[in-house]
């Protein structure tokens, strides 16, 4: 899962049991205290969380859909980062993007005035370099966090072959 580089890690597999009892597995685990992730369930999905006391910044969270399909159940993974990371990731990019999109015209006014652009291209440069620290940060976290995932989708799939 390390060589992925989008947001959400996506996969699907097919069993080939009735899609409840594949749902019945996880509910059978849902109070078990001794399950290293906690687990909910709500109609048909299923998620997965890093427990409190080893969260981090950069822990992934698991979602999978369990459907009906013609060979048996469809399973549909989603792996990706906490909301709140990824909502915070998302508006450091889209604000630095603005403001160095902002800079970069105020800078060809400048220039087209005759002003010196130097203010305008120095923001410019430093969101960029914003922007370019928020994606390495993520890239560190995702790193760190491939253990996370690995040991999250491995027993997901350990609690579907029971």
């Amino acid at each position: 899962m390390a060589n992925h580089f989008g947001i959400n890690i996506r996969n699907r597999y097919e069993l080939n049991e009735h899609p409840e009892q594949v749902l019945r597995k996880f509910i059978r685990r849902l109070n078990d205290s001794s399950q290293p992730f906690n687990l909910k369930t709500a109609n048909n999905k299923v998620f997965f969380k890093t427990r409190a006391e080893e969260a981090k910044w950069w822990s992934p969270e698991l979602s999978i859909s369990i459907e009906q399909s013609e060979n048996g159940t469809l399973i549909r993974e989603v792996m990706g980062p906490n909301p709140e990371t990824f909502t915070f990731t998302i508006f450091g990019i889209i604000g630095g993007s603005v403001l160095c999109f902002f800079a970069v015209m105020l800078a060809l006014s400048q220039l087209n005035l005759g002003l010196s652009p130097t203010l305008s291209l120095v923001v410019a440069a430093l969101a960029l370099l914003f922007i370019l620290i928020i994606y390495s940060t993520i890239a560190l976290g995702r790193r760190r966090a491939a253990s996370q995932m690995k040991a999250m989708t491995d027993y997901a799939k350990e609690i579907m072959s029971c």
